[in-house]
């Protein structure tokens, strides 16, 4: 698999993806914030309150771990595979995805990358930690794409793989920031502008989801920091609170909250 990979123009590259999603299938958890949500909902309900259904869960916020490799397996696979995935990743894609640096509406992600987020997602949190630079770029990069993603008119196969890439994406950038990575406030320049477009403009809901609480997990923890994205902040959830889906609208009014409790927060 790495061999096709680091072959300029294999024809099998394109499919490696597929063989890594197999080896480490992704999965996707409730968070807490939208099955708190849920909870008060129900509890609505229960009292005779007016609310008439209950909220459904965000799923982004951490992984399940049923996974088909043992923990030993992925731990091991950080420290030999990963490496190769990302070399191959700065190398086949060095005009696509070189420093982070690059423009923000760079191209579309490679294989080699696709591959690294994938075994990146299925790792415990103790071991991301751990894998330092290479998760960093890798969720950096991946961001860049989220724009390829949203303007590809393609079948709807291409387009679900596209979004399940980016749902991972959005998954490691959410487990960094609610571990305080300190990277993520160092690069809130590279983080803020792919969320904020991506959680109105792109295609699919779990997208969407996904860029609205990656948005208020990084409100709660770098609020000093972002002041100075104000103005395309409250934009962009003003307009999310309006989604057509109903799971969207909820984590987008949480994160609307968020923010307003953090402004006032510091005005006092």
């Amino acid at each position: 698999l790495l061999a096709a990979l680091e072959q300029d123009g294999a024809p099998v590259a394109p499919f490696v993806p597929m063989a890594f999603q197999v080896l480490t299938p992704p999965s996707f958890e409730p968070s807490a914030s939208a099955s708190s949500s849920s909870s008060s909902a129900r509890a609505r309900s229960a009292g005779g309150g007016s609310s008439s259904s209950t909220a459904s869960p965000s799923p982004l916020a951490a992984p399940s771990f049923r996974q088909k490799l043992s923990p030993i397996a992925l731990q091991q696979l950080s420290q030999t595979v990963l490496p190769q995935l990302v070399t191959a990743a700065r190398k086949i894609g060095k005009q696509q995805v070189d420093a982070v640096s690059k423009p923000i509406d760079a191209g579309e992600s490679s294989p080699a990358l696709e591959c690294a987020v994938m075994l990146l997602a299925a790792l415990p949190i103790e071991v991301l930690v751990a894998c330092g630079e290479d998760y960093r770029w890798c969720t950096l990069v991946g961001l860049k794409s989220l724009k390829a993603t949203h303007s590809a008119n393609s079948s709807p196969a291409p387009l679900t793989t596209r979004a399940l890439f980016a749902a991972q994406v959005l998954q490691l950038l959410v487990r960094a920031a609610k571990k305080s990575l300190s990277w993520v406030e160092d690069d809130l320049t590279s983080i803020i502008p792919m969320l904020t477009f991506a959680c109105t403009s792109h295609p699919v809901p779990l997208v969407r989801l996904g860029s609205l609480q990656a948005l208020q997990m990084i409100i709660e923890t770098s609020q000093g920091h972002i002041l100075p994205y104000k103005r395309d902040i409250e934009r962009a959830t003003r307009k999310a609170v309006e989604d057509r889906k109903r799971e969207v609208r909820l984590v987008a009014v949480a994160c609307l909250n968020a923010w307003h409790c953090g402004l006032t927060m510091d005005r006092d």
